[in-house]
Protein backbone atom coordinates (compact mmCIF):
# COMPACT_ATOMS: atom_id res chain seq x y z
CA UNK A 1 0.00 0.00 0.00
CA UNK A 2 1.40 3.34 -0.05
CA UNK A 3 1.05 6.66 1.80
CA UNK A 4 -1.69 8.84 1.62
CA UNK A 5 -3.61 11.35 4.07
CA UNK A 6 -5.32 9.70 6.45
CA UNK A 7 -7.52 10.76 9.94
CA UNK A 8 -5.06 9.77 12.35
CA UNK A 9 -8.39 9.31 14.58
CA UNK A 10 -10.09 7.08 12.00
CA UNK A 11 -7.28 4.49 12.19
CA UNK A 12 -6.69 4.77 15.51
CA UNK A 13 -10.03 4.50 16.70
CA UNK A 14 -10.28 1.03 14.89
CA UNK A 15 -7.79 -0.12 17.64
CA UNK A 16 -10.30 -0.89 20.41
CA UNK A 17 -12.52 -3.46 18.99
CA UNK A 18 -9.26 -5.27 17.41
CA UNK A 19 -7.89 -5.51 21.12
CA UNK A 20 -11.43 -5.55 22.80
CA UNK A 21 -11.40 -9.52 23.78
CA UNK A 22 -7.69 -9.23 25.25
CA UNK A 23 -8.81 -6.27 27.29
CA UNK A 24 -12.03 -8.33 28.70
CA UNK A 25 -10.14 -11.19 29.34
CA UNK A 26 -7.04 -8.91 31.90
CA UNK A 27 -9.79 -6.70 32.64
CA UNK A 28 -7.91 -3.67 31.75
CA UNK A 29 -9.55 -0.25 31.11
CA UNK A 30 -8.71 1.23 27.51
CA UNK A 31 -8.04 4.71 27.10
CA UNK A 32 -8.26 6.70 24.08
CA UNK A 33 -8.05 10.33 23.75
CA UNK A 34 -7.29 11.32 19.94
CA UNK A 35 -6.95 14.98 18.51
CA UNK A 36 -9.63 16.26 16.38
CA UNK A 37 -11.09 13.74 13.61
CA UNK A 38 -9.78 16.55 11.00
CA UNK A 39 -5.90 15.90 11.43
CA UNK A 40 -4.47 13.89 9.58
CA UNK A 41 -1.22 12.46 8.68
CA UNK A 42 0.49 11.20 4.98
CA UNK A 43 1.00 7.49 6.29
CA UNK A 44 0.20 4.16 4.71
CA UNK A 45 -2.34 3.29 6.89
CA UNK A 46 -2.62 -0.20 6.68
CA UNK A 47 1.28 -0.22 8.32
CA UNK A 48 0.37 1.89 10.82
CA UNK A 49 -2.91 0.41 12.30
CA UNK A 50 -0.19 -2.88 12.48
CA UNK A 51 2.09 -1.02 14.23
CA UNK A 52 0.14 0.22 16.88
CA UNK A 53 -2.10 -2.79 16.95
CA UNK A 54 1.55 -4.27 17.98
CA UNK A 55 2.38 -1.82 20.55
CA UNK A 56 -1.54 -2.42 22.43
CA UNK A 57 -0.59 -6.23 22.56
CA UNK A 58 2.62 -5.67 24.07
CA UNK A 59 1.00 -3.16 26.67
CA UNK A 60 -1.52 -5.75 27.48
CA UNK A 61 1.03 -8.19 28.04
CA UNK A 62 3.10 -6.09 30.18
CA UNK A 63 0.22 -4.60 32.13
CA UNK A 64 -0.94 -6.05 35.40
CA UNK A 65 -5.04 -7.58 35.01
CA UNK A 66 -6.86 -4.32 36.20
CA UNK A 67 -4.72 -1.41 34.90
CA UNK A 68 -5.38 0.92 32.02
CA UNK A 69 -3.83 1.26 28.74
CA UNK A 70 -3.78 4.26 27.11
CA UNK A 71 -3.53 5.58 23.30
CA UNK A 72 -3.61 9.23 23.06
CA UNK A 73 -2.72 10.98 20.06
CA UNK A 74 -2.57 15.15 18.89
CA UNK A 75 -0.36 17.06 16.64
CA UNK A 76 3.15 18.76 17.36
CA UNK A 77 4.41 21.41 15.30
CA UNK A 78 5.51 19.61 12.91
CA UNK A 79 4.59 15.93 13.21
CA UNK A 80 1.68 13.52 14.68
CA UNK A 81 2.60 12.24 17.93
CA UNK A 82 0.68 8.61 19.39
CA UNK A 83 1.62 7.81 22.21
Amino acid sequence: MTPRHVSMSDVLGQLEAMIGPQLLEKRLTYDYQCCDPSYTAYVDPERLQQSRLTMLSNAVKFTPEGGTIGVHCGPTADAMVVR
